[in-house]
């Protein structure tokens, strides 16, 4: 139950149902959920070690606030990461696989709006079951659900995303893991850091005292 209830919450921290800074008190989400205050409590506790939330003296629990600076280490950690997974997985890719590839490659191609949000997460979701690697794997876990929350939050540009991800999938045919991953990783790190710089507008813009 309670890994249920830490995917709950976390989807409503990503999905911006509960905003950035936003206090969060046991008793009001222990009430929203049906549940006791102690597996709230675990639950924002283990919210607390992949950065979701924050926990402040008195065992106050705040959503943690975007900082740019972060979101760009993050970024930069999880575009390495990612090059590693797709490269470690392309050997293991099925014939299953590569026909998922080839079909999502035709949707990333056309003007679809909606490619960029199932054909990116399903390509990245592929080389992490791939690349028989579960430190990676966990490693990636913890930090990918921040760049998800980013893009929630600002938006994206489907049809730049598009055309980046169709450039990764035609690399795929090719059996290039170096090549490959060299891109996986090139275009995450490109794609989060324009993301962040983004987030970096909004929080200045929203500060008060700063000039519009």
């Amino acid at each position: 139950m309670t890994d249920q209830l830490v995917e709950t919450v976390r989807s409503a921290i990503v999905k911006g149902d509960l905003l950035p800074g936003e206090a969060v008190r046991e008793a009001d989400l222990a009430k929203t959920l049906g549940v006791s205050r102690t597996p709230i409590r675990q639950v924002l506790q283990r919210l607390a070690e992949i950065g979701l939330v924050r926990i402040d003296v008195g065992r106050r629990y705040t959503v943690t606030p975007v900082e740019p600076e972060q979101l760009q280490q993050i970024v930069v950690v999880l575009a390495e990461l990612f090059g590693l997974a797709t490269r470690l997985a392309v050997a293991n890719l099925t014939d299953e696989d590569r026909e998922w590839v080839a079909q999502a490659g035709r949707a990333a191609s056309t003007a679809d709006p909606t490619a960029p949000t199932t054909v990116a997460p399903g390509f990245f979701d592929l080389v992490l079951g791939r690349c028989g690697n579960a430190v990676l794997v966990e490693s990636v876990d913890r930090y990918r659900v921040h760049v998800t929350r980013m893009r929630t939050l600002v938006g994206g540009a489907p049809e730049v995303e598009a055309r980046r991800m169709a450039a990764i999938l035609a690399e795929v045919p090719r059996r290039d893991g170096d090549a490959l991953a060299a891109l996986a990783r090139d275009v995450f790190l490109e794609h989060g850091t324009e993301l962040v710089a983004t987030v970096a507008e909004r929080t200045q813009a929203e500060q008060p005292g700063v000039a519009q």
